[in-house]
């Protein structure tokens, strides 16, 4: 079984200070320690680690993102991702989405067999500020514009996950753990993303009401149907593609926001940008694996609807994410005036 080392205490609070704390050195005795341990745990025997070498994922990528490069007392290497949350977030956050990705990743993926990467453990200690995920290293690319085919495959790979998953109800059902997508949620950032544009002024206001007039008909067709595993923020910083045995492997990774809610959820984050020809493979490569899996396929017509509906509530939530202040008017009204696009598509329909 996967190693979780320390205490986890979700929602725990501890001085500020440690979010400026040091990554582990390479020789730290308690990374080497639970390093072992992990892979001993996944490999069903001792491991010993000879050198431990590390840099960082990407040279502009996010703080806390490490490749380690382990060679084994035995003469195996091996490397591995390390997701150090405590690097760039509050601690209760940190300990929340470091728990989140463990469960998921633990309770849902193991064993799936969709490509996703190898768990091997987590560390959380508050008290420390260590939120740490580790994970099999997986040398893929993010998903590019240029390359067309790319995006075909993560629409099949969308289109298979949400078939496994329809297949086996019970692994969801069996997650508390997963926040739900109702109608309430998307009213909620519709209000929150209404205030937020009257901040910035009367005028934007008012056309954002109009804009969530249209769009709150819309609301409960978004949650219903039945739910399936969400990514949260499928898009392409968070899809790996590379070589695979046969087929391309396609790697989600970034699950710390996973929930349960509809499955054009995802679709919909993923079609963000694309145009044709691209989007229709995209979709239609999202169909049918949907129906090679005997799982039920989605009708154009409930894909692009839905998926304008998606792309609305998007450009809410990051209208009422928003710190009082962070967005100026300027980038509020451009803002608005992507959902009025989108509104106007959801009018004609």
């Amino acid at each position: 079984m996967p190693a979780v080392l320390g205490p986890v205490r979700v929602g725990d609070t501890v001085g500020t200070s440690l979010l400026l704390h040091k990554a582990p050195r390479t020789d730290d005795p308690e990374l080497l320690s639970c390093l072992e341990r992990m892979v001993r745990d996944q490999d069903g025997q001792s491991a010993t680690i000879a050198t431990l070498g590390r840099r960082p994922l990407e040279s502009d990528g996010p703080a806390g993102v490490e490749v380690l490069s382990l060679l084994l007392g035995c003469g195996e290497q091996l490397e591995l991702l390390l997701k150090d949350f405590g690097r760039r977030l509050p601690p209760s956050e940190a300990a929340q989405r470091c728990e989140q990705e463990r469960r998921v990743y633990r309770v849902l993926l193991a064993g799936a067999d969709l490509g996703t990467p190898r768990y091997y453990g987590t560390v959380s200690d508050p008290c420390r500020g260590r939120f740490w995920t580790l994970l099999e290293f997986f040398p893929g690319q993010r998903l590019r514009w240029r390359e067309a085919e790319r995006f075909v495959a993560a629409g099949a790979w969308l289109g298979r996950a949400q078939a496994h998953f329809a297949r086996y109800p019970e692994r969801l059902e069996s997650c508390p753990f997963l926040a739900r997508h109702d109608a309430q949620f998307f009213r909620y950032w519709a209000y929150r993303a209404l205030r937020a544009a009257e901040r910035a002024s009367d005028s934007l206001g008012r056309r954002l009401a109009r804009v969530v007039q249209k769009h709150s008909p819309w609301m409960e067709a978004m949650a219903s149907d039945p739910p399936t595993l969400v990514h949260g923020s499928f898009r392409r910083h968070h899809i790996l593609v590379g070589a695979g045995p046969g087929a391309p492997r396609v790697c989600p990774v970034s699950w710390e926001s996973a929930v349960l809610g509809s499955p054009l959820y995802d679709l919909a984050f993923l079609s963000e940008g694309c145009q044709p020809p691209i989007l229709e493979r995209m979709w239609e490569a999202y169909r049918d694996a949907l129906t090679c899996q005997m799982a039920r396929r989605p009708d154009r017509w409930t894909i692009e609807s839905l998926v304008t509906c998606f792309r609305l509530h998007r450009i809410e939530r990051t209208l009422g994410e928003a710190p009082e202040g962070e967005l100026s008017e300027r980038v509020v009204a451009r803002l608005i005036s992507s959902a009025e696009r989108l509104a106007r598509t959801l009018e004609q329909r």
